[in-house]
């Protein structure tokens, strides 16, 4: 077994700039750069497929796997393995040591990552026919992840293929202001106040931590008991409000599930609605909806960060079936998204799965008692 500088059995070498305007949404070819995902698509490749790649900007140190011709952005290392080692055994390892290369990131507000902590990276070099065995038992896994990802993909599509055909009505129903069926529409603190700390007993929700219809109480700034309760009075949430984020990230919802303490940042606003007129999961769904998500976008104002405003928000006209519709149509739509829920929950259980026997196979001195 050998142990040896990456620089040794690979050559690492970076991308080409292709200008972002001549990239498209949907192509034959991903660019790949400093981020998890492709930045747009176009129609000829610099790189061949089965090759592993690293952010060097951005999500800096992010490794993945591209399985098919890709074009290789100024902002992605390339991983070439010599004759000694195999591009999926490298993809394994370089993911086992994705931390190690992350923690060697250096910038504040863009991230980088030098070539030199590639490198000098120590990796294992264990003979060939031991690395195609490897390779063998961690790609069972990363095949059924796969698997996973491509039912939750064709369950989403069809989710939302009938969650627009159920929330388009004809004429028999009526529309109206949202202000109408409503009884609160606020918005977050515009100005932070000072005091507020990295861990605490409040949490300040901003437009990251609403996500997938749920609500991270993990945030970056927390309250104490006289922040809370002077900016409380306002924002005050309770259970079956529901949020929409308005200010960068826009058009995310999710209905309050419980009675809950936290404060709201500008990015987010509150909707309280009647009983009476509208379902908390009917309007959460109407927000979802692809026409007024287009719409969302479409009138966003704003620079470097596009926001809405409330007086926009008011303004939105919404469809009102009876409550007896709403009510059908919200029972078919959470069969969707519980299914969707199962499905991500499974996937995020794979994924350890295959992290825990990776770094066992990796591990060479007790590889031999792994048998996936």
């Amino acid at each position: 077994m050998e142990y040896v500088p990456l620089k040794q059995v690979c050559e690492i070498s970076k991308g080409v700039q292709f200008n972002r305007i001549n990239m498209k949404e949907r192509g034959t070819y991903p660019v790949i750069n400093g981020g998890m995902k492709p930045s747009g698509y176009i129609e000829q490749y610099n790189r061949e497929g089965g090759s592993v790649t690293v952010a060097q900007g951005g999500a800096a140190g992010f490794v993945s796997w591209q399985d098919k011709q890709f074009w290789a952005g100024a902002h992605c290392y390339v991983i070439e393995p010599s004759d000694k080692v195999t591009s999926r055994y490298m993809y394994h390892v370089l993911k086992s040591r994705e931390w190690d290369i992350q923690k060697q990131k250096y910038g504040t507000t863009i991230m980088a990552l030098p070539k030199s902590a590639l490198e000098e990276l120590i990796i294992p070099v264990p003979p060939l026919e031991v690395q195609c065995e490897v390779v063998r038992k961690l790609d069972k896994f990363t095949e059924l992840v796969s698997l996973l990802v491509r039912e939750l993909e064709a369950r989403r599509k069809q989710y939302e293929y009938y969650r627009d055909k159920l929330l388009t009505f004809g004429d028999d129903v009526r529309c109206q202001k949202l202000t109408e069926v409503i009884s609160k529409l606020v918005d977050g603190m515009h100005l932070l106040p000072k005091g507020l700390t990295s861990s605490g007993k409040y949490p300040v929700i901003s437009a990251q931590n609403v996500s997938g219809g749920t609500i991270s109480m993990h945030s970056q700034r927390y309250a104490d008991d006289e922040i809370f309760t002077k900016e409380n009075a306002r924002t005050r949430v309770t259970r079956g409000d529901v949020l929409l984020t308005i200010v960068g990230t826009i058009g995310r919802t999710a209905v309050v599930p419980d009675e809950r303490k936290m404060l709201f940042q500008r990015s987010v606003c509150i909707m309280t609605p009647n009983p009476e007129k509208i379902l908390s999961g009917f309007l959460r769904y109407t927000l979802d909806s692809s026409v007024i998500q287009k719409w969302m976008q479409k009138n966003a104002r704003g620079g470097a960060q596009k926001g809405l405003y409330l007086n926009q928000i008011s303004q939105l006209t919404i469809p009102v079936p009876t409550l007896e519709t709403q009510h059908q149509i919200v029972g078919i739509l959470d069969k969707f998204t519980d299914l969707m829920s199962l499905l991500e929950l499974e996937i995020t259980a794979r994924k350890k799965q295959y992290a825990y026997y990776r770094d066992k196979l990796l591990d060479f001195k007790s590889a031999h008692i792994i048998q996936p």
